[in-house]
């Protein structure tokens, strides 16, 4: 699919809309275990990243809001489809590193990189905003002509490849896809209520 394929989540910060404090954000590492009739039991994580479940209390919406939810949902057939949410806390990037050019490689994969307490990990950067990125080598800001961008995948391709030993970075902003995963009513003044509460996880 192609980023013009998704629906965003109509949902905002204002007070107008949705307010912040409303959302409640969620780390996720799944883990699987096993275990052996010794007692001894391993455990690994299912995937390599934390993903992210989003509770909001549509109790802090205007009625208008909650109509736009509504409909929404009722269009996405609830929790069957997929969309973006912007995470409110945690949806912009600057000057994030994603590798060194060699004088060969024109093709790159912005990533999200982590260090905390010594322990790193990076992963894949997609459902990038359109237009929000400014990719730098070695500091210098990049023409929008000297490169293509997927911004479904975060896959960059330069017409020419970044000489050897420079530093390739990026500001940008993104999406994340995610679903509906709790069942939504709808009371006799057509509001969506959801027991109060929306529930956002997302896929990786």
């Amino acid at each position: 699919m192609a980023m013009s394929d998704y629906e965003i989540f109509p949902a905002t910060t204002s007070q107008d809309d949705l307010n912040v404090s409303g959302i409640n954000r969620k780390v996720l590492f799944p883990i699987l275990t096993s275990s052996a009739e010794s007692g001894y039991t391993q455990r690994r994580a299912k995937w390599s990243r934390p993903l992210y479940m989003y509770t909001i209390d549509s109790r802090l919406m205007n009625t208008t809001a909650r109509e736009k939810i509504r409909d929404f949902f009722i269009a996405h057939q609830s929790g069957q489809d997929e969309f973006l949410f912007r995470d409110p806390f945690f949806h912009s990037v600057s000057k994030n590193d994603f590798g060194t050019g060699d004088g060969s490689t024109t093709v790159f994969q912005l990533v999200f990189k982590h260090t905390y307490l010594g322990k790193s990990f990076s992963y894949p950067a997609k459902y990038i905003k359109e237009t929000s990125e400014t990719i730098y080598i070695d500091n210098v800001a990049q023409n929008l002509s000297d490169y293509n961008i997927d911004y479904e995948t975060g896959v960059i391709t330069f017409d020419t490849a970044p000489a050897s030993g420079l530093e390739l970075s990026a500001d940008f902003e993104f999406y994340r896809k995610v679903w509906l995963a709790n069942g939504i009513e709808i009371s006799h003044r057509n509001i969506v209520t959801a027991d109060g509460n929306f529930i956002l996880k997302e896929i990786p």
